[in-house]
C-alpha cells in the first residue's frame, strides 16, 4: 500500500469549498469572508471575486464567473461591472449550493428546497445558456459536490447526508438518467419512480445483449454466413426453423436464444 503525505499549501481562510482548476490555478470558494479566492502551485493566493458567502464556482463558455450563494438562490455571472444575475433559482428553493459547469454553456445546480430544521433536503437543476432552468433530479438528502467525468457522459453528484454519491447518464437535452445498473439497483440506493420504471424495464438488458452478441457470433463462425444471411437464420431460428447447417450443441443453444437476438437486433438497427 502507498503511504501518501500531505502537505500545507497556503492556510488562513475561514471555510474553502467548491474547488476547480482553471488556467494553472485553483479556485475556491472561501465561504464566511464572501470571497472567491485563487492559489497558483507555488500557493500564491489570489483574489477572484466578491460576494455574499460563495459556494459553487464555474464558468461561461466565454470565460466569466459563476458563482452560487447559500444566501439565496441565485447564480450569479461575475462581469467587469460586477455580480450579475445568470439565473434566479427561488422558484424551485431559497438557497443554491454546489454547480457543475459545462462547455456548452449548460449548467448543473444544487437547489435546497427547504431551510432550517435540520440538513436541507434539495433538487438537482439545469440552467441552460439562456438562463432558463428545470428540476432534473428530485429528493436529495443535502445534494452538494457535483463533478461531470472527462468524457462529458455522466454527473456525479453527493448526498453529503445520504452517505453515498449519485451518478447519472447526462442525456442530448441535459435530462439526467442514472448511468450506474449495479449501484441503481442496491438495496440502499434511493430511486425516484420514472428511474424505478426504467430500471425494473430494462433489468434484464445486460443479458440480454450478450445472449445476442453470442449467438450472432455462433451462427457467423460456424455456418460461414455474411451478416445479412446470418440474422435471416436467427430470425428464422426464432420463429421455431431448426439451423440444421450447424453443429448439434450450437444449434441447441441457437434455437434456445435466438428469440431473445431476434428481438434485440431490430433495437440495434434502429439506434444505428
Amino acid at each position: 500500500m502507498q503511504t501518501l503525505k500531505s502537505t500545507v499549501l497556503a492556510e488562513g481562510f475561514t471555510y474553502g469549498e467548491g474547488p476547480r482548476w482553471r488556467d494553472g490555478k485553483l479556485w475556491f470558494s472561501d465561504m464566511h469572508a464572501d470571497a472567491v479566492r485563487t492559489l497558483d502551485a507555488d500557493g500564491a493566493p489570489g483574489f477572484g471575486a466578491r460576494i455574499p458567502h460563495p459556494s459553487g464556482i464555474g464558468w461561461t463558455p466565454d470565460g466569466d464567473l459563476l458563482v452560487t450563494s447559500l444566501e439565496h438562490a441565485v447564480l450569479h455571472r461575475i462581469t467587469s461591472d460586477g455580480p450579475q444575475v445568470h439565473c434566479d433559482l427561488s422558484e424551485f428553493g431559497p438557497s443554491l449550493n454546489d454547480m457543475v459547469a459545462l462547455p456548452d454553456g449548460r449548467v448543473y445546480v444544487d437547489v435546497y428546497t427547504q431551510r432550517g430544521g435540520g440538513p436541507p433536503n434539495g433538487d438537482l437543476a439545469l440552467v441552460a445558456p439562456d438562463g432558463t432552468a428545470q428540476i432534473v433530479a428530485k429528493g436529495l438528502a443535502t445534494p452538494n459536490g457535483m463533478a461531470v467525468t472527462p468524457d462529458g457522459t455522466a454527473l456525479v453528484a453527493a448526498e453529503t447526508f445520504g452517505n453515498r454519491l449519485h451518478a447519472w447518464t447526462i442525456q442530448a437535452d441535459g435530462s439526467l438518467y442514472f448511468a450506474d445498473f449495479g449501484l441503481a439497483l442496491a438495496d440502499d440506493f434511493d430511486l425516484s419512480d420514472d428511474e424505478r420504471s426504467f430500471a425494473e424495464g430494462n433489468a434484464t438488458y445486460d443479458m440480454s445483449y450478450v445472449l445476442t452478441y453470442f449467438v450472432r457470433w455462433l451462427v457467423a463462425s460456424l455456418a460461414g454466413l455474411d451478416a445479412q444471411e446470418r440474422d435471416a437464420m436467427i430470425a428464422a431460428a426464432a420463429e421455431g426453423a431448426v439451423p440444421h447447417s450447424l453443429p448439434p450443441k450450437a444449434t441447441e443453444l441457437v434455437v434456445k436464444y435466438a428469440p431473445v437476438a431476434a428481438w434485440v437486433m431490430p433495437f440495434y438497427r434502429r439506434l444505428q
